[in-house]
């Protein structure tokens, strides 16, 4: 009977709450952790801090900033957020609610003062020294002897120009060269119709000062294509 008893009044007990919470009024109720006030259909435990939202975990880690900011400096007591390029000290707007850091991440592939965009800057390579070994050697970055030898890869290879536009060259360039803006077929199509002019000029000079002897042999034939060719071959004697 005391059981039965109990258990009536903690239900009576459960329905005084009830009714008390549905008309708003408060009613407390003591435990072994804390008195709680029920009020407005909202429970609050006495003693204790109130729970506040956990930020969800990102899936890949913590969030990373960007290699912007490896590069930039954010500068203080400005009226809005300005960040100065360590290198050329250009400012750009870096407010991360309008602008974020594109800007930035443009500005470092073309800044002049950057050490890997400086066309001057040397670059530590190694050779093949005596014995197999290995000899550390500086080497300056040559655009003009890049584009040359671009041009005398289509001649000797006898490939189109616009294998240099082929995703396949451009990885390879970049490997090697990281600093080298691959060049379009036009401006390879210029590239070897120039050295042509500069091997026939040196040419030239070579019969005239080194030749006492040339002779000439004409001949004709047709390629694969079916296109006609007449060739001008030249046989000559030098002075040795």
């Amino acid at each position: 009977m005391q059981g039965v008893g109990e258990i009536q009044g903690a239900g009576n007990l459960h329905n005084n709450i009830m009714v008390n919470v549905t008309q708003n009024q408060p009613s407390s109720l003591t435990s072994g952790v804390g008195a709680t006030d029920v009020a407005a259909n909202e429970i609050h435990v006495v003693g204790l801090p109130p729970l506040g939202k956990k930020r969800k975990q990102n899936a890949n880690g913590p969030r990373k900033s960007s290699p912007a900011w490896d590069h930039f400096i954010k500068l203080p007591n400005e009226i809005e957020a300005v960040a100065a390029c360590k290198h050329c000290h250009k400012k750009y707007l870096c407010d991360p609610k309008t602008h974020e850091t594109s800007n930035m991440l443009a500005h470092t592939k073309v800044c002049t003062k950057m050490p890997q965009n400086d066309p001057t800057q040397t670059a530590l390579s190694f050779v093949g020294g005596e014995g197999g070994g290995l000899v550390a050697a500086s080497q300056r970055f040559n655009l003009a002897a890049c584009r040359k030898a671009i041009a005398l890869f289509v001649i000797l290879d006898e490939h189109a120009f616009r294998v240099v536009e082929g995703e396949g060259f451009k990885l390879l360039c970049k490997q090697l060269q990281p600093q080298l803006t691959i060049p379009s077929r036009r401006t390879v199509a210029r590239d070897c119709f120039q050295i042509f002019v500069d091997e026939k000029a040196r040419l030239k000079g070579y019969f005239k000062s080194d030749c006492n002897r040339v002779a000439l042999t004409t001949d004709c034939w047709a390629s694969i294509q079916n296109l006609s060719y007449m060739t001008l071959t030249a046989h000559f004697i030098n002075n040795d």
